[in-house]
């Protein structure tokens, strides 16, 4: 299982369909994202998801900002 974390000492922007994803299609569970930030803008179809196609469990995802932008 491997876990993404990324750490932003301002912001972090994800756009123009950018993907921050973790998957699992085994029996293993899928690893977790954890996004960090003062800022997060997830704009212009940008994702951020968690995924299992076997009988694992998808990972969790947890954002810590002091202010996030969804917009498509």
């Amino acid at each position: 299982m491997g876990s993404i974390n990324i750490n932003a000492q301002n912001s972090l922007i994800a756009s123009n369909n950018s993907q921050i994803s973790a998957e699992t299609k085994g029996e293993g569970n899928g690893g977790d994202i954890q996004v960090t930030a003062d800022f997060f803008n997830l704009i212009n179809n940008a994702k951020i998801s968690t995924n299992s196609e076997g009988l694992g469990q998808a990972g969790n995802i947890t954002v810590k900002a002091g202010q996030i932008n969804l917009d498509r």
